[in-house]
């Protein structure tokens, strides 16, 4: 699967293979620490390929979506 996340003016683009579990039909995923890290209230295109032959392919199946990273708030009792 091919994975890649950039923002609107594409300054930040980190991009990467990622191997799928061959059983089971959910994973995780975590950016890895030396990836650069992503900016609080700037929304970011994700995108995910899977690769369909040896290669990325323009016709191989993608989904995209947007995340946004938000400063944590922290729930207090009262």
């Amino acid at each position: 699967m091919f994975f890649s996340i950039k923002d609107a003016e594409e300054e930040y683009d980190y991009q990467t293979i990622i191997t799928l579990p061959k059983t089971g039909s959910e994973f995780s995923f975590l950016l890895p620490e030396d990836a650069p890290d992503l900016k609080t209230n700037t929304p970011y295109q994700w995108s995910i390929s899977l690769i369909c032959q040896q290669s990325l392919d323009p016709n191989d199946p993608t989904l995209t979506g947007v995340i946004e990273r938000v400063e944590s708030q922290q729930i207090t009792d009262n």
